[in-house]
């Protein structure tokens, strides 16, 4: 699971502070990534989805549900977050369709 490194920032919202760590992250010879719009109180939910999603794309909500031990709403508004982000996308329709992780 992603936490954050010397090279991964999560971040929920842009601040003024932010120019700085890309500047770091610039310098640093491996670069970095810095995750906007994610906050750290559900990343390891997210984290978790799109490792899910990665080993089988073809993941249910209710089964994301159950192996969250979420409701199925609650996955619903993390699946959003994560459309919204870029992050994933759905293939084709709710029922025979699948997921898609989006890689950086």
């Amino acid at each position: 699971m992603k936490t954050e490194t010397n090279r991964i920032e999560y971040k929920q919202t842009l601040t003024d502070n932010l120019e700085k760590e890309v500047v770091a992250f610039l310098n640093y010879r491996s670069g970095g990534i810095i995750y906007i719009g994610i906050d750290k109180t559900t990343v390891k939910t997210t984290v978790k989805i799109l490792e899910l999603i990665k080993e089988n794309n073809h993941i249910t909500r209710q089964e994301l549900a159950n192996e969250l031990g979420l409701t199925v709403d609650g996955v619903d508004y993390n699946l959003k977050k994560l459309k919204m982000k870029g992050l994933i996308k759905r293939i084709g329709p709710d029922k025979g369709g699948f997921w898609e992780a989006i890689e950086n």
